[in-house]
């Protein structure tokens, strides 16, 4: 009996110890953030999730969690947004945020980094869903504006 519980308990040291070294290896560090722009000056009210965020200049950062940070540069108005890795054939000499309007509305759709082809998309919100459903069509126009990249370290 003394034996079989020694050998359970070993089993499950092992086994805790495996999964412990394989959480560890497969996270990034939180404090792994790239700024994208430091000065982001947006000329109109945009939404971000549920959220809608002044007409102002932002400091954009992304961190490793797969969120986006949009902070202006008191800290006081800001939020997170949730981002998945997009990628396209093309790539610009421009580091630059995109915008879909529909209405007067403005909803961040994507950041694309210069001279990469990969790039950070948002997903749709509620609101945004809606109001794709009701028009039933693309969105009204696209709005694209060149961001002041962060020199890369």
């Amino acid at each position: 009996m003394k034996s079989l519980r020694i050998n359970s308990t070993f089993v499950s040291g092992l086994l805790v110890s495996a999964m412990a070294i394989g959480i560890a290896a497969s996270t990034q560090p939180a404090s792994a953030q790239q700024i994208l722009a430091d000065k982001a000056n947006i000329p109109f009210a945009f939404q971000v999730g549920s959220r809608t965020l002044p007409a102002g200049t932002y400091v954009i950062q992304a961190t490793a969690n797969n969120l986006l940070s949009l902070r202006d540069p008191s800290q006081k108005v800001g939020d997170f947004v949730l981002v998945h890795n997009t990628y396209t054939t093309k790539t610009s000499p421009l580091t630059a945020i995109v915008f879909d309007r529909r209405g007067d509305k403005y909803f961040l759709r994507r950041i694309s980094i210069a001279y990469r082809q990969d790039g950070l998309e948002c997903t749709k919100s509620r609101e945004e869903k809606q109001l794709e459903l009701a028009s039933s069509s693309a969105p009204q126009d696209t709005v694209t504006l060149a961001l002041n990249a962060a020199p890369q370290r």
